[in-house]
């Protein structure tokens, strides 16, 4: 009785409700992980269909008219043929499975002709002058470095003798005798790639002109040179007793110079802002400019990374003379000739510094700044790299600037006071 008595009397707290506005986050069932898509795989690049077999072909012929033998190709071949007129000639050639292109470079070394392939015709041409331009990526620059390394030593040496008296001082005479020595080197270096590409390209063209002249042809050209040379000779004579109207006599009497037949200067046209090559000659010549340029540009737009290490050595007490660089020679990484004291003093000291490693990029520098350390407290001030064309100038220079006054004292002194002027610069080396 006692315990149902006990639970009548319990009292009952009845559930509160959440206010509206009361700021609640609601409960979201989790939602069960899903696995990842798998990983697409891409498609397979398919292997390179192998190429297809140019026929081959074996010629045998002995002085033979070099028409019979290309109409003789264009029938084997299954080929159209258009042959110039002008081509005349005999071929001798003896070509076992050969291409048909092959084939005609090797009558083309025989025969002054040159071919190219229109659809299905092969047209043949004589190996006249035709324009072709070429490509040259190049900047439009002309560069001209001077520099100048000197060494400037001077010693003097003084004398004096004095005698004094009892009722007079004397005055030491001073003599002296001086010993100087200057070395001076400059070195100068031109770069006008341009010009140089210009002229180089005259030259192919005039040794492969004359090669190929007749013996009636080089009288003739000798002929057109001698002309050319009277007519300068002709105006050095009428300038000669013009005085000083030598250049209005010049424009008038000969307003423009005769033209050479076959000056290969008249057969350039070089275009350096937009970087062409524009050559008036035979296929034989144009090929031989096209394995020039093709060498030329391969050189001069390769780069050069040059990397430099400027080191601050505080000499210890042990070695105040300096550094002994030959000391950091590193299995002939470097090469090191100094000369600190010479025979005589007209002979300045010397140092020549050569770095040679090829096969390594910077192991022998790294060493060499670790080995400075023992001449005292070695600390590394910059490592910049310098990036150039190759056989350009680079210039790398290292300014430690020292600021200085010179000071310049004027006294002018009159009956009763002195005044002194300072005249102060300032002065940075």
């Amino acid at each position: 009785m006692s315990l149902a008595l006990l639970a009548g009397c319990a009292s009952y707290r009845p559930e509160i409700p959440v206010s509206k506005g009361h700021i609640d986050k609601e409960t979201v069932a989790p939602k069960p992980d899903v696995a990842p898509p798998p990983v697409a795989r891409g498609a397979y690049v398919p292997p390179p269909k192998p190429a297809v077999k140019q026929p081959t072909y074996s010629v045998v012929v002995n002085d033979v008219p070099v028409k019979e033998l290309l109409f003789a190709l264009a029938r084997d071949s299954k080929q159209n043929i258009d042959i110039h007129p002008g081509i005349t000639g005999k071929v001798t050639l003896n070509a076992v499975n050969e291409t048909l292109p092959a084939i005609l470079d090797r009558i083309a070394r025989q025969v002054d002709m040159r071919y190219h392939q229109e659809g299905n015709t092969l047209i043949v041409e004589q190996d006249t002058p035709f324009m072709k331009t070429y490509r040259v990526n190049y900047v439009n620059l002309s560069r001209a470095t001077t520099s100048t390394s000197s060494v400037a030593t001077q010693i003097s040496s003084t004398s004096g003798s004095g005698t004094q008296t009892a009722g007079a001082q004397g005055s030491p005479v001073a003599g002296g005798t001086g010993n100087a020595s200057n070395t001076t080197v400059t070195s100068k270096s031109s770069n006008d790639f341009w010009d140089v590409l210009a002229q180089n390209v005259r030259n192919i063209l005039a040794s492969t002109q004359a090669q190929k002249l007749s013996s009636e042809e080089r009288i003739a050209r000798l002929d057109q040179i001698k002309a050319a040379q009277a007519e300068r000779l002709q105006q050095a004579t009428a300038v000669s007793g013009a005085g000083a109207s030598a250049a209005n006599l010049i424009s008038t009497a000969f307003p423009t110079p005769l033209p050479v037949p076959g000056d290969p200067k008249d057969d350039i046209v070089i275009n350096p802002v937009a970087g062409t090559v524009s050559i008036l000659a035979t296929g034989r010549q144009q090929a031989l400019v096209q394995q020039y340029l093709d060498s030329v540009t391969a050189s001069v737009q390769r780069q050069v990374l040059i990397e430099a290490t400027i080191v601050e050595v505080r000499l210890s007490d042990t070695y105040q003379a300096g550094v002994d660089f030959s000391r950091l020679a590193i299995n002939g990484g470097l090469n090191v000739t100094q000369s600190l004291t010479q025979g005589t003093l007209l002979s300045p000291p010397n140092l020549a510094i050569g770095y040679i490693n090829p096969t390594s990029a910077i192991g022998n520098i790294a060493a060499a700044v670790r080995l400075l350390e023992q001449f005292g407290n070695a600390r590394v001030l910059s490592s910049p790299k310098l990036m150039a064309l190759n056989n350009q100038t680079a210039l790398l220079k290292v300014v430690d600037n020292r600021v200085f006054f010179n000071v310049q004292a004027e006294t002018v002194t009159n009956q009763t006071t002195a005044t002194t002027t300072f005249n102060t610069t300032i002065n940075t080396v």
